[in-house]
């Protein structure tokens, strides 16, 4: 289970470390984090575009504990200079080794603003 619903303020061309914690929704124990496949991305909210994801240089995983189910995504410095200042909503989609996919959308914004 995940919840993505606080409000993100980012200037653009900064670095940001988004944590996540990620629990079984039937046990609330903690996810297997290294044992699963993770895909987030930064969708407009205007045209629904992905505009930034894990594939993108400069967004990378860069902590995982499957104690906690802790993840930590890392949008290094320079990574969002391209995009608009606006609104964007996160998405965040996981695939355990049986195939099993849960995707959570975020309920608030991620918002970009011009450079800090």
């Amino acid at each position: 289970m995940l919840e993505i619903n606080e409000t993100v303020r980012m200037p653009k061309g900064d670095a940001k470390i988004i944590p996540f914690v990620l629990t079984d929704e039937d046990t609330g124990e903690p996810l297997d984090v290294d044992n699963i496949s993770i895909t987030w991305k930064l969708e407009d909210t205007r045209t629904r575009e992905d505009v930034l994801s894990l594939d993108d240089d400069g967004v990378q995983i860069t902590f995982r504990d499957s104690s906690t189910g802790k993840v930590q995504i890392k949008i290094d410095t320079n990574a969002t200079n391209e995009l608009d200042s606006s609104d964007y909503r996160e998405i965040l989609q996981v695939t355990d080794s049986d195939g099993d996919r849960t995707t959570w959308v975020g309920e608030s914004t991620f918002i970009l603003t011009e450079d800090g």
